[in-house]
């Protein structure tokens, strides 16, 4: 049985495409056997103890040759999994550009600035960033209230995750005992007729009779 899915999550914070994203591949393979399966979660055995997983509906299951969906897999089914993770970090950043800001408050590198739209907006400005003030480079320690300013500078935001599992699995269908040949009926033994009795009884009877016939002959005879 091989199996092959793709399994896509994504956590998107922010993405820029201006640094170099980070990738990460971590594999593992486990050996479990087929328990159940309700709907799209496959109850399967692991090291003994009972455990789910929910199985996308578009996962086949190759048995035998034969593409399988997981409703037909069969209980006692053992599979060897191969789980490839793939995360993959994309460092967010936001460029920001002010021009003809004018500085309402200063402290430290946050300047409160008012754009020339007359929106009031606090930006944490990082310390390397040139700012310019009548077409002089300074630096945001040098800012000072009243003073127009344009500069443009990078913020860094939250990452972009993006994690690709992978998992690819061979395994055996389970084995079905053969069926049971019921014994071929035996036949019964042939009834024997009792022996016949020798001629000595009917010679003894023959005897008997003329004996009878003897002492009849006796009795019928006159007497002297």
């Amino acid at each position: 049985m091989k199996l092959n899915a793709l399994f896509l999550s994504v956590s998107l914070l922010a993405f820029s495409p201006a640094l170099a994203a980070q990738t990460t591949t971590v594999s593992k393979t486990i050996t479990a056997e087929v328990v159940a399966v309700h709907g799209h979660k496959l109850i399967y055995k692991q090291d003994g103890v009972v455990k789910e997983a929910e199985i996308p509906a578009s996962v086949r299951f190759d048995v035998g040759g034969k593409q399988l969906t997981l409703a037909e897999l069969e209980a006692g089914t053992t599979v060897t999994a191969t789980i490839t993770a793939k995360t993959t970090v994309v460092p967010g950043e936001k460029v920001v550009t002010i021009k003809n800001g004018k500085v309402v408050h200063v402290q430290g590198n946050t300047v409160i600035a008012r754009t020339e739209d007359g929106v009031v907006k606090k930006h944490v400005i990082p310390y390397d960033f040139p700012i310019w003030v009548d077409g002089k480079k300074l630096s945001v320690a040098k800012l000072k209230v009243g003073m127009n300013f344009t500069a443009t500078w990078v913020t860094q935001k939250p990452s972009t995750i993006v994690t690709e599992k992978e998992m690819s699995a061979v395994g055996t269908a389970p084995v079905k005992p053969a069926p049971e040949v019921a014994p071929a009926p035996v036949a019964a033994p042939a009834k024997k007729l009792p022996k016949t009795g020798g001629h000595l009884p009917l010679l003894g009877l023959l005897g008997l009779l003329s004996l009878g016939a003897g002492a009849g002959l006796r009795r019928l005879r006159p007497r002297s």
